[in-house]
């Protein structure tokens, strides 16, 4: 369950925000479980931030970071995050149908299993990702980089995808 302090300080102001995760390097914050449908994260330090079964619907997420970050089953279709950074973030079985990921660099992401159905991905990178099982119905993969990707169990819809 999500810290109270740390949920508190996310739903406040994004400047307190960040002045408390520069102070606090080395502390993971814990959100998960946490209601923040709609949410405006957009451009903040979420490095290491537990946002597991967090319902992130809708919300902006545009710019922010997220490198080393759990979204493992959060809920986040329809959430913007364009221009993210999410550097081995995880995000295994989580549910991100419809979301704009548009420009975002998912290198070596775990994304095992994850709803991506009807995401935009143009431009990003997913160099080293994980996607086995992941669900890329109608995807919009143009100008991705996958290189190194593993697909292994839908390879070939991956394939005809790009």
């Amino acid at each position: 369950m999500a810290i109270a302090e740390h949920l508190a300080l996310i739903q406040g102001s994004p400047a307190r925000w960040q002045q408390w995760k520069s102070h606090h390097p080395h502390t993971h914050p814990d959100l998960s479980h946490a209601h923040l449908y709609g949410a405006n994260l957009d451009g903040l330090d979420c490095v290491s931030v537990n946002f597991s079964h967090a319902n992130l619907s809708h919300a902006h997420l545009q710019g922010t970071q997220l490198s080393h970050a759990k979204l493992n089953n959060a809920i986040a279709h329809h959430a913007q995050l364009s221009n993210a950074i999410a550097h081995e973030t995880e995000f295994v079985a989580a549910n991100l149908r419809e979301a704009d990921l548009s420009n975002s660099d998912l290198r070596k992401a775990n994304l095992i299993g994850a709803d991506l159905r009807g995401v935009t991905l143009c431009y990003g990178n997913l160099h080293r990702a994980n996607l086995v099982g992941a669900n890329l119905y109608q995807a919009d993969l143009r100008h991705i980089d996958l290189y190194g990707a593993i697909a292994e169990e839908r390879a070939s819809e991956l394939r005809s995808l790009v």
